[in-house]
């Protein structure tokens, strides 16, 4: 259960767009991991 929720807020905070999916978007940030940590550290709500 705590997996699941913590996808779910990764998923949440993820800016996605039309140029990328998500399997791409994943693959970016396994291989650029600060760029990873500064979206967890600089992620806001979207309103």
């Amino acid at each position: 259960m705590n997996l699941a929720l913590t996808r779910n807020a990764l998923l949440a905070i993820i800016p996605f767009d039309e140029k990328k999916n998500l399997p791409s978007l994943v693959e970016d940030y396994r291989d650029h991991k600060r760029l990873a940590i500064d979206l967890v550290f600089n992620a806001r709500p979207f309103p």
